[in-house]
């Protein structure tokens, strides 16, 4: 309950599919329902998306590191703002208790900036993802090491 003992309205919504270029309302609804029906079938979709990290402002000619992320997002709102939100991340939605999301593995997410208009914001993004990038490296073969030490294998 809020303060003023309202029923609280915010939940995490989330909102598909964004609008095609020129894509008629209908045809957008139609692709809305398809999507909802998958969802229904085989559970909440996370969509793919290849991520290439410039290292170069890291200075030492470091190669680019391409990172494959797999993600669903949610929005906190208000049940006021859904229908601006809507406008812009699609017509249909999904709205969950944030608690009950947060508990099933939830975490919030920032967007850092990868660009030169931001300098030391990407720098010390970039330098998050290159380290990222390679603990997974070496935990990745620290566990093959592990499985062909392991005398059961």
């Amino acid at each position: 309950m809020q303060a003023d003992g309202a029923a609280n309205s915010r939940r995490f919504f989330h909102s598909f599919p964004r609008s095609r270029k020129e894509e008629p309302q209908d045809a957008t609804l139609d692709r809305a329902l398809r999507i909802l029906s998958l969802i229904k079938r085989v559970g909440m979709i996370l969509a793919p998306e290849l991520v290439v990290w410039d290292m170069g402002i890291l200075g030492g000619g470091a190669k680019p590191v391409s990172l494959l992320q797999r993600r669903a997002s949610f929005t906190e709102l208000d049940i006021s703002e859904l229908a601006s939100h809507s406008a812009t991340f699609g017509p249909l939605s999904l709205a969950f208790d944030i608690g009950a999301l947060r508990k099933a593995g939830a975490v919030p997410v920032i967007y850092v900036p990868q660009d030169k208009a931001n300098e030391s914001a990407s720098m010390l993004a970039t330098f998050c993802v290159n380290a990222v990038y390679h603990t997974r490296y070496v935990l990745s073969h620290l566990k093959e090491l592990k499985d062909t030490a392991d005398p059961a294998n």
